[in-house]
Parts: C-alpha cells; sequence; structure tokens
C-alpha cells in the first residue's frame, strides 16, 4: 500500500479525527469502535485510545506520522502489508471490516478515508 497525503497549509497543529470500525452484514454496520479525538493529543498519549494505538502502531514503522504535532510535511505511508501476526492483537471474528477515518483541520473536515480488509 502506498498513501501519500500532500498538505497544502502548513504546519497543522489543530487535527481531530473521527475514526469508526465497520463489520460487513447486509451492508457495513457500525462495529464497537467510534472515536472522535484530538489526533494531537493522541500522538502525545496514545495508550489512552489503546485500540487505534493498536491499528497505528501497525502503520506507523511505514510512514511518517511518527511524531506530535505541528505537522509541516506531507503525509507518506508506503510498502505496508498486514499480516496475521498483527491481527491476534485484535482477536475479531473471520468477516469484512472496514475503517473509516475522518480528518479535520481547525474544525473544517478535509479528508475520508475508508480502508477495507478481511480477517480470515
Amino acid at each position: 500500500m502506498h498513501l501519500h497525503v500532500q498538505l497544502h497549509e502548513v504546519p497543522i497543529n489543530n487535527i481531530t479525527l473521527n475514526a469508526q470500525f465497520f463489520q460487513k452484514g447486509n451492508g457495513y454496520r457500525p462495529f464497537l469502535y467510534n472515536n472522535t479525538m484530538d489526533l494531537c493529543e493522541f500522538f502525545k498519549h496514545p495508550k489512552r485510545f489503546m485500540f487505534w494505538k493498536i491499528l497505528y502502531d501497525c502503520f506507523r514503522p511505514y510512514s511518517n506520522v511518527n511524531h506530535t504535532c505541528p505537522y509541516d510535511h506531507d503525509i507518506i505511508i508506503e510498502n505496508l502489508i498486514l499480516n496475521t501476526e498483527m491481527m491476534t492483537l485484535i482477536p475479531f471474528p473471520e468477516n469484512d471490516y472496514m475503517i473509516q477515518l475522518q480528518l479535520a483541520a481547525y474544525d473544517v473536515y478535509r479528508a475520508k478515508v475508508k480502508v477495507y480488509l478481511r480477517i480470515f
């Protein structure tokens, strides 16, 4: 997986993230997690949001999203491959899932990212 997000107005030091987890079953339905958090605060204290910290730890080595705010550079995620070892940390039943991320900077929603995955 390769993701490159170009930031046009830098630095950004006010980021809100709404993160939802969905499970497939007659369409995608909300499943377990729906959090809105101050992303800058999350980067300072990720253990406060343990589920999202587990996911963050999976992609952090493959990205430049590895420090607290402000962000004054593009966001890049490269060569990310999820493997079964990562999924043992989150023991979900076999199914199709979607993670939806909505990002806001300075209280204006700027991006929506949907990640689809299958656990088997």
